[in-house]
């Protein structure tokens, strides 16, 4: 008896290392709620597109949050 693999499986999920490279964050809780808070001075985009930011707060598969929030750079002169 033989089995044969499958050929190309699709990722287990977006942190695949063909798709991500590293995302620096601080998880902070408090009062029920918990939140991912990325540190996004050095960009005015976000690093990470809203379905990814979901994937990021499932609390199964990913690191478990209500929500992302990103710090950006401060506008006209402002930190």
């Amino acid at each position: 008896m033989s089995i044969e693999a499958p050929g190309i499986l699709p990722p287990a999920s977006f942190l695949d290392k063909r798709e991500s490279g590293f995302l620096h964050f601080v998880k902070y809780h408090g009062l029920g709620n918990d939140f991912i808070l990325v540190d996004n001075r050095d960009s005015t985009e976000p690093k990470i597109a809203p379905e990814k930011a979901v994937k990021l707060c499932d609390r199964n598969f990913g690191i478990g949050a209500d929500g992302v929030i990103f710090s950006m750079p401060g506008t006209a002169g402002t930190n």
